[in-house]
């Protein structure tokens, strides 16, 4: 998703696929730049990393475990990629 929005800040055609967990799917679509989101919906919660930055500016990650995906999910994400590279004229062709 950061990717997809600094690209669009700059100017450039983009989207973002993410897998988001159905409890969050509200937050998703409260987004900035929800525009750019082609969402996946999974059941549960969206894993959450954290980065606590220290006064010195030394940086820690916390990152939350990855949740299995199913393989309904992966290939609906997998889906959602291709579309949005045909959407985008991203496809090759």
């Amino acid at each position: 998703m950061n990717v997809s929005a600094a690209l669009d800040l700059a100017g450039v055609r983009t989207a973002a696929v993410v897998v988001v967990g159905e409890d969050d799917l509200a937050f998703a679509q409260r987004s900035a730049h929800r525009d750019l989101l082609r969402i996946v919906a999974v059941p549960g919660a969206t894993r959450v990393n954290t980065s606590v930055i220290d006064d010195a500016g030394a940086t820690t990650k916390i990152n939350a475990p990855t949740p299995p995906i199913s393989g309904t999910a992966w290939l609906a994400a997998q889906a959602a990629v291709t579309e949005a590279c045909t959407e985008l004229g991203a496809d090759g062709s």
